[in-house]
C-alpha cells in the first residue's frame, strides 16, 4: 500500500483552522492559549475541589453501567490530590455510534497512560455523554455493511420534526428490538457473530435508558483499558454544577464580549466560526420538558412560552438544576469545573468550537485544558489494500474522483497500439487530403473549403471511434471498474469516511473483539494525519 498516513487536506474536508492547528501551531495558539502540560497540573491542583463528588458519581454510575475493575481502579486514582483527567466525548449513539467515537475513548486511554508515565501522576481517561444533548435524530442511526458488502442504515423509530427532552430523559422502545434483529441479519455467519450479538442482545433492551446502553455498550467494548463513563443528566451532578450555570446567567454580558472578540478574531484570521449563535443566546438550555434555547430579551430570559428574570432564572437553577443545560460553547465550562481537566481529545468541530471559547475560561477562573485532536483513522480490509496496493490508487483520489481513477486504469490496460494507430491514421489521412489538394494546378477557394470540411469531418469521426472504442473496453473491464466502487464505498460510504458512520460491530464482525486492541496499539495521539490502518498483517 503506497500510504500509511494521508494529510490532512482540504479536498479530505478539513478546514484551514484544523489544518493550521495541526501543521502550523504557532498560527493559532492565540485561540487556545495552551500552558504546558506541567503549569496546567499546577494550575489544576490549585483550583480543583470536587473530587469527593467526582468519585462517588462516577463510581455509582459505572456500577450500575457493570464496569470491569480498570474502570473502578481508575475513578479510585481521583481520590489523589494531584490526578488530573483526559476527557473525550460523544453523543449516546445507536450500537456505540460510528467507529470515531471508539477513536475518541482510545485516545484519550493513550494519553492518559502516556502522561501518566511523563507527569508521575494519576491521569484518568473520561468519556463524557452527550445526555443533555437533544438531538434526536444523530442518535438514531448507525451504519453497517451487509454480507454483501453493500452499506446498511440501522435506524430506530423517530419523529424528524419533534423537539425532544435531553436524551438522558428517554428510553429505547420497540423498535430497539427490531433493529437487534436486522443487525443480526446482516451480519457474516462465522465465529465472530457472538462477539457481536452477545453484548448488544443483552444491553439494548426496550425500556432501558438510551445513555444507561450506550454507556454499557462502550466498557464491554475498551472498558478493560480503564476509561471511566459519565452521564451528566445527574441530579447530584447538575446540583454540584450550579453555581457555574448560576454565573454563566449573571455574566452573560462578559460572556457575549468575549466570544465576540475572539469571533471577530477568527474572522480577521481568515477562520471559520464553528458554532454560530444569535446575539441574544443565553448559552444555555431549559427543559419544558423538551430541551429549549434560553434567550436574553431585554431584561428577561425566554424559552418558548416560558419567561425568567434574572434572579428568577438563577433561583430556579439551584432549586430545579436538573431542568437546565449548557450549550455547545458553555459546556467544556461545566467539565473543567466538575473533574480536573488537563487535556481535551476532539476532532476538527471540536478543535474549531475550543477555539471559540478560550477567554471563557479565564472570564470563569478555570484553567483551559489542552486540545489534542482524536486519533483519525480508516481500517483498510485485506481485499482493499490489495486492491488499492495493485493499481497503486491514492486515498484521497479515491475520495474525491473515484471515476478518474478508474479510467486512468483502464487506459494503462487499453492497447497503446490502437491509439497510436488511431493518430497515424489521423496524419496520414490529412496528408492525402493536402495532397489531393496538390493535383489542382488552378486555385478554386470553394473546392479547397469542401475538401478541408472533410478533413475535419474525418478527424471528428477518428476521435469518436476512439472515445467508442474505450468505451467498449470500459464495459469488457467492467470487474475491475466494479471491485473500485466497492472500494470506494466502503472507504468512503455515503461519499464520508468510514470512521464518520460505520459501526464498530461491522468491524468485530469480521475480525473479533482483538480489532479494539489491534485500533488502540496502532493509534497515536501525536499523528499529523489520516491513519490508513492495514488488517493484512
Amino acid at each position: 500500500m503506497p500510504q500509511e498516513i494521508v494529510e490532512y487536506s482540504e479536498r479530505l474536508g478539513y478546514s484551514r483552522l484544523f489544518r493550521n492547528f495541526i501543521y502550523h501551531p504557532e498560527k493559532t495558539a492565540a485561540f487556545f492559549g495552551q500552558d504546558s502540560i506541567a503549569k496546567s497540573v499546577i494550575s489544576i491542583g490549585k483550583r480543583y475541589s470536587r473530587r469527593e463528588a467526582a468519585v462517588e458519581i462516577l463510581t455509582r454510575q459505572n456500577k450500575s453501567w457493570n464496569a470491569p475493575e480498570p474502570v473502578l481502579e481508575s475513578i479510585n486514582k481521583l481520590n489523589s490530590e494531584n490526578a488530573v483527567a483526559v476527557v473525550a466525548g460523544q453523543q449516546a449513539c445507536l450500537f456505540g455510534g460510528p467507529y470515531l467515537v471508539i477513536l475518541k475513548a482510545l485516545a484519550a486511554i493513550k494519553i492518559a497512560h502516556q502522561w501518566e508515565k511523563n507527569l508521575s501522576l494519576p491521569v484518568v481517561p473520561i468519556f463524557w455523554i452527550a445526555a443533555d444533548d437533544h438531538d434526536y435524530k444523530e442518535i438514531s442511526s448507525v451504519d453497517t455493511f451487509d454480507q454483501s458488502g453493500e452499506l446498511s442504515r440501522l435506524t430506530i423509530d423517530h419523529d424528524p420534526d419533534k423537539r425532544y427532552p435531553p436524551i438522558g430523559s428517554l428510553s429505547y422502545d420497540q423498535s430497539i428490538e427490531r433493529e437487534v434483529r436486522r443487525l443480526e441479519s446482516l451480519l457474516p455467519d462465522n465465529d465472530y457473530r457472538s462477539d457481536v450479538l452477545k453484548p448488544i442482545e443483552r444491553i439494548y433492551r426496550p425500556g432501558k435508558k438510551i445513555v444507561d446502553c450506550f454507556a454499557e455498550y462502550m466498557l464491554s467494548l475498551v472498558g478493560h483499558l480503564g476509561i471511566v463513563c459519565f452521564n451528566p443528566y445527574d441530579e447530584q451532578f447538575k446540583a454540584c454544577t450550579a453555581p457555574l450555570m448560576q454565573d454563566i446567567v449573571s455574566r452573560h454580558s462578559d460572556l457575549k464580549k468575549a466570544l465576540s472578540a475572539t469571533e471577530s478574531e477568527l474572522i480577521d484570521a481568515h477562520y471559520h466560526v464553528q458554532v454560530q449563535k444569535p446575539s441574544s443566546s443565553a448559552h444555555m438550555f431549559y427543559h419544558a420538558p423538551e430541551r429549549i434555547a434560553l434567550h436574553k430579551d431585554g431584561e428577561q430570559f425566554r424559552a418558548g412560552e416560558s419567561s425568567f428574570s434574572g434572579d428568577e432564572l438563577i433561583q430556579a437553577i439551584k432549586s430545579s438544576p436538573l431542568d437546565f443545560s449548557s450549550d455547545a460553547l458553555t459546556r467544556p465550562l461545566i467539565q473543567s469545573y466538575f473533574f480536573p481537566t488537563i487535556a481535551v481529545v476532539g476532532g476538527p468541530a471540536e478543535v474549531a468550537y475550543y477555539a471559540q471559547i478560550g477567554r471563557l475560561f479565564d472570564l470563569f477562573d478555570l484553567p483551559r485544558p489542552q486540545m489534542i485532536h482524536r486519533a483519525s483513522l480508516t481500517v483498510i480490509e485485506k481485499r482493499y489494500e490489495r486492491l488499492l496496493d495493485k493499481y497503486n490508487i491514492n486515498f484521497e483520489d479515491l475520495a474525491v474522483d473515484p471515476e478518474s481513477i478508474i479510467s486512468q486504469i483502464l487506459k494503462e490496460s487499453y492497447p497503446v497500439d490502437a491509439d497510436n494507430y488511431l493518430a497515424d491514421l489521423s496524419v496520414r489521412t490529412n496528408d492525402d487530403l493536402r495532397k489531393l489538394k496538390g493535383m489542382f494546378t488552378e486555385p478554386d477557394r470553394a473546392r479547397n473549403d469542401m475538401i478541408d470540411r472533410a478533413g475535419e469531418k474525418l478527424d471528428f469521426q477518428l476521435k469518436e471511434l476512439g472515445k467508442k472504442m474505450f468505451a467498449a473496453h470500459k464495459r469488457k473491464n467492467r470487474t475491475d471498474r466494479d471491485k473500485i466502487h466497492r472500494a470506494r464505498n466502503n472507504l468512503f460510504p455515503d461519499r464520508s469516511m468510514a470512521e464518520r458512520s460505520i459501526a464498530p460491530a461491522y468491524l468485530i464482525s469480521r475480525y473479533g473483539r482483538p480489532i479494539i486492541d489491534y485500533i488502540y496499539e496502532n493509534i497515536t495521539f501525536d499523528e499529523t494525519g489520516h491513519r490508513l490502518l492495514m488488517l493484512s498483517e
